[in-house]
């Protein structure tokens, strides 16, 4: 007779586990609320247009920001004098990234949003159930702000879910000048018609 016990497949605690199936279901429940189907249903998930854009960089104290949801923008004149007004502003505003240019380097802040790096120039591979069921994504929780560049994260596309659910691939094309900005593209998974 074996008296030894079965070792455990997974090294995770179970709470861990718990909070990971919960993430998960979380990112499905907003896919669902998004596109108005259920996980049973046979619509799979698409991309909604590409959208090409700049970012403006960041002046002092002056900022231009974009709702990727909605594709509206909004600037401000004081971003950042105050960092609690600043970013109550980003959120009645319901703004989620903006453009920075410094020391020769571009990035974009990610604000209120959850974001993981996909492998690098995978924009045109990157397909909406991918998105859908990445796990880190589904389980990383939004941080005030994000930063993402494709110098610290070694890639330039990046899959995102905003404060209000939206769910997207997002790439960093590189530099525009006059006027100086970040140029990005990014598509939303596109809700299902209704019936």
């Amino acid at each position: 007779m074996n008296s030894q016990s079965p070792k455990p497949v997974s090294r995770r605690s179970p709470a861990k586990l718990i909070a990971a199936a919960l993430a998960l279901i979380s990112v499905t429940l907003s896919w669902q609320a998004i596109t108005g189907s259920a996980a049973d249903e046979t619509t799979p998930p698409a991309f909604g247009p590409t959208v090409e854009t700049t970012l403006l960089a960041v002046e002092v104290r002056t900022a231009e920001l974009l709702d990727l949801d909605t594709g509206k923008r909004a600037a401000s004149t004081t971003f950042g004098e105050n960092d609690r007004e600043t970013h109550a502003w980003i959120r009645t505003n319901k703004m989620d990234v903006l453009g920075v240019v410094e020391k020769g380097q571009i990035a974009v802040l990610c604000c209120d949003m959850a974001v993981v790096p996909a492998a690098s120039n995978s924009w045109d591979v990157v397909t909406p159930q991918q998105v859908v069921t990445n796990w880190g994504l589904g389980q990383q929780e939004p941080n005030k702000i994000t930063p993402i560049s494709t110098v610290t994260e070694k890639t330039d596309t990046f899959l995102f879910r905003t404060r209000e659910g939206g769910l997207g691939v997002l790439q960093i094309l590189g530099r525009a000048t006059s006027p100086t900005a970040v140029k990005i593209r990014y598509r939303l998974l596109r809700p299902a018609a209704k019936s």
